[in-house]
């Protein structure tokens, strides 16, 4: 019979599977966002280290990384599921890792999304705490209505000009209030959180701001003690407060008021480009046939890019 811990096991199917560490109090999950590969978490970790040898908290931090994922992919279903599945599967480690830890969760913008979508896909996945920064989730996300029990605390970093939210997933948002489209299920979480805040709030989902900055305000030197603070539980009443500003930026604003218009106008851009290309092709005589092959080919670099 099998009579080895299943903490000391190691073998070579699993050669490196992680020990069990019974002793970890609080464990904190880290997920980056679209177009950058994850530098904060390493400083948020080394933070969070610091913070709980200080508080005589025993702690322990994970980083769930992937390799860099552009915005427009992102938004219409590029590899998506695989992440959330990713996701999942790093939660399950820490879970298991850490029995005696409750599991927090800091993400920011696309990692926003994949860690609500994993509490819709996953009825077993529940965290302590989680911290939003430059959240791209739909602002009206049921966090009271259906996922009171499964989350305890939320705290939503909104940004003064974050304009990648207010423009690119908030249109989304607009398209769910046309009649018919209200459930929009293929991108049903995707929204203006990380501009406008989330309306269903109480003492345990609260937003935060507004923070002086765009897209990646949150993640800097000015919110870093605040996020140790609150993903560490400290007591509500002894949680540090980041610098705000009163206001947000007015154009930043506007432009998500208009972000449909701007949609709209980026893609009649793009159907003008395509028409200009053939038109001068057609001009010349049809000498040119890599013209619109060229445009074509360069659209395609930027939506993967972008």
């Amino acid at each position: 019979a099998l009579r080895t811990d299943a903490q000391d096991f190691q073998g070579e199917i699993v050669p490196g599977l992680p020990k069990v560490d019974p002793k970890v109090t609080e464990a904190v999950l880290l997920l980056h966002g679209i177009r950058d590969y994850g530098k904060w978490q390493e400083d948020l970790r080394d933070h969070l280290d610091a913070g709980a040898h200080k508080r005589g908290v025993n702690a322990a931090t994970s980083i769930s990384n992937y390799d860099y994922l552009p915005l427009l992919p992102f938004l219409f279903g590029y590899g998506r599921t695989l992440h959330i599945e990713r996701f999942m599967d790093r939660y399950a480690e820490v879970r298991s890792r850490y029995p005696n830890a409750p599991c927090s969760f800091a993400g920011h913008s696309n990692g926003t999304y994949l860690m609500v979508s994993a509490l819709r896909r996953y009825e077993a996945a529940s965290f302590a705490r989680v911290a939003f920064m430059g959240s791209i989730v739909q602002r009206n996300f049921p966090w009271i209505a259906q996922f009171q029990s499964r989350v305890k605390e939320v705290r939503n970093y909104v940004a003064s000009s974050d304009a990648v939210v207010a423009i690119f997933p908030s249109v989304f948002e607009m398209i769910r209030l046309v009649p018919l489209l209200h459930r929009f299920p293929p991108n049903r979480d995707f929204g203006s959180a990380g501009h406008t805040g989330f309306t269903q709030v109480d003492n345990a989902v609260r937003n935060v701001g507004y923070v002086k900055g765009g897209h990646g305000s949150s993640l800097g030197e000015p919110c870093r003690e605040s996020l140790v603070s609150f993903l560490l539980g400290d007591p509500v009443a002894k949680r540090a407060v980041p610098p705000f500003v009163k206001e947000q930026n007015g154009w930043v604003v506007f432009a998500h008021s208009a972000c449909v218009l701007l949609w709209a106008a980026m893609l009649a851009a793009l159907v003008l480009g395509m028409w200009i290309a053939i038109a001068a092709n057609a001009h010349f005589g049809w000498r040119y046939p890599w013209l619109p092959a060229a445009v074509g080919l360069f659209y395609i670099f930027l939506f993967f890019r972008f």
